[in-house]
């Protein structure tokens, strides 16, 4: 547990024993309850509750394990650093590959805190329904192309809520292993990074946060614009992109799919469909636009 600088300062006390909450509707509490006193922080600058719950008891996927804080569920803020706007929620899931499931928290108080798993198992399931881009794109020779919208329809098929990210990536004409028109996309907005893998968090940059928290059947539709351009275009005169869109159910897997390479070659898939329980469609491709050289 971390308390930050700026609070009121005080003991901390951790004790672990018997479940003294009742169950929630639809959930059963399992392992044993653990209440915390700490001094009272604020919500731009939380508490850091890290809970360890052993596989024997929690399972191996850190997404079936719900935290509840005073009886009342912790939503989720993958990669946060503040409890805003949720107060509490949990900042970052993961699994060791042996035993242990790590929880981390962010929390302006402390309290009792348990775990539970739903009455009706979870169903995860993140999607891709529409992916648009443009036919064609003009191009001369290293004059970009800036009239391009690009719309990504992502949908949540889960049964709970769960948080989403969609990532969006351009195979240039040819392909990225020998790209012979040395083509590329341009999001203005991006960070350099992005541009330069060619990958990019798309719900991060339109939205401005990593990823957006979808309830059962909810959609989310975002839309931005792509400058294309190549250095030869002649040499691929006729060739077009491959646009592939990417639905990342729990907002974990961006580090597995942020390069052409892994996006197109496998090691992408792998990572998002390890906690998605419906593979088949978490990703989309279009083979557009074309290239049309002036």
């Amino acid at each position: 547990m971390t308390v930050p600088g700026g609070t009121a300062g005080g003991a901390i006390t951790i004790n672990e024993g018997a479940i003294t909450q009742g169950n929630p509707t639809g959930f059963t509490f399992f392992g044993q309850q653990v209440n915390i006193t700490a001094p009272t922080a604020t919500a731009a600058n939380p508490l850091h509750i890290v809970f360890l719950l052993d596989s024997s008891i929690a399972g191996t996927n850190p997404a079936d394990v719900h935290v509840f804080k005073n009886g009342v569920e912790v939503p989720d803020c993958p990669g946060d650093t503040d409890a805003i706007p949720n107060d509490p929620c949990i900042t970052s899931r993961s699994f060791d590959g042996l035993s242990t499931i790590r929880i981390e928290v962010l929390t302006s108080t402390a309290s009792g805190w348990n775990f539970g798993t739903p009455t009706t198992p979870d169903f995860h399931d993140a999607a891709i329904i529409r992916l648009r881009t443009v036919h064609n794109t003009r191009l001369a020779a290293n004059v970009p192309d800036t009239q391009n919208t690009t719309v990504v329809v992502g949908q949540s098929f889960s049964n709970h809520s769960d948080p989403v990210s969609v990532y969006l990536a351009f195979n240039p004409p040819g392909g990225f292993g020998t790209n012979p028109g040395g083509c590329q996309v341009i999001v203005p907005t991006a960070t350099a990074q992005e541009n330069q893998n060619q990958v990019y968090n798309w719900t991060s940059i339109i939205l401005g946060v990593p990823s957006t928290i979808l309830a059962p059947g909810q959609k989310i539709t975002l839309s931005g614009n792509i400058e294309f351009q190549c250095s030869r275009p002649d040499l691929v005169n006729g060739l077009n992109w491959d646009v592939k869109a990417i639905a990342d159910v729990h907002a974990d897997d961006f580090f597995s799919c942020d390069t052409l390479g892994e996006t197109f070659n496998g090691k992408c898939n792998v990572g998002v469909n390890d906690d998605d329980d419906n593979n088949a469609n978490n990703t989309l491709v279009r083979s557009l636009p074309k290239v049309v050289a002036q």
